[in-house]
C-alpha cells in the first residue's frame, strides 16, 4: 500500500498480489488498494472485473461510482446507463455527477440524461453548472429548466446574473465607462 501511496503502481501491485498469492486475506483495503492500482495503472478489463466482484459481495456506492467512471472512460455507455440508473434511484447522485452523466448520456439515453438532470436541487445549484444545465436543456428539450437556467446566467438590467442585459446602448456604454474610470483609480 505503501508503494501505492508513493505513485508506483505497479510496485505495489506486484508486491499486493505476492502478498494475496502467500495467503493474505484479499478483502478490505489490500482489495481497494488492487483496484486503485490497477485504476492508476489504466488496466480497465481488471479494474472492472474487480470493481464487480467487490460490488456483488458488498454493493457500496463508492464502488459503484468507480465502476461508472471506469465504464465512461471505456466508452461503454449501455454499461454507464445502467450505472447511471442505479445511481438516480438510489439517491447516490450530487449536482456535478447528475450534470456529468447527463451530458454524456443525452444522446445515447436522452431520458436517462432527464432523470439525472431532474435529481438536481436547483436552490443549492453552483453557479457554474448553471451554463452546462443551460445547454443541456435546450439539447434535451426541457424548456422549464432552460428558461430557468437563462434567468440565473442573464439576471436583470440592475444585475444579479453572470450575465447583463441592457435596455439600451447608452446604459452599456455608461456601464463601460464606470468600470473603465474604477480601473484606472485602482491603477
Amino acid at each position: 500500500i505503501a508503494a501505492l501511496k508513493m505513485g508506483d503502481p505497479r510496485t505495489s501491485l506486484a508486491l499486493l498480489e505476492d502478498a494475496v498469492g502467500k495467503g493474505m486475506d484479499e478483502t478490505g483495503r489490500i482489495a481497494r488498494a488492487k483496484l486503485n492500482a490497477h485504476e492508476m495503472l489504466a488496466n480497465h478489463r481488471e479494474l472492472i472485473s474487480g470493481l464487480e466482484a467487490a460490488i456483488a459481495n458488498r454493493d457500496d456506492p463508492e464502488l459503484r461510482d468507480q465502476l461508472l467512471n471506469a465504464y465512461v472512460r471505456i466508452g461503454d455507455l449501455e454499461k454507464v446507463k445502467a450505472q447511471a440508473e442505479i445511481a438516480i434511484s438510489s439517491g447516490a447522485i450530487n449536482e456535478l455527477k447528475a450534470v456529468r452523466l447527463a451530458h454524456i448520456l443525452r444522446n445515447f439515453a436522452p431520458d436517462t440524461a432527464i432523470r439525472a438532470l431532474q435529481t438536481v436541487r436547483r436552490e443549492s445549484l453552483p453557479a457554474e453548472l448553471a451554463g452546462p444545465m443551460l445547454g443541456l436543456s435546450i439539447e434535451l428539450g426541457l424548456s422549464d429548466l432552460r428558461e430557468e437556467m437563462l434567468g440565473r446566467l442573464v439576471g436583470t438590467p440592475q444585475g444579479g446574473g453572470l450575465l447583463r442585459r441592457f435596455e439600451s446602448f447608452e446604459d452599456a456604454r455608461a456601464v463601460l465607462e464606470e468600470a473603465g474610470a474604477d480601473h484606472r483609480k485602482r491603477v
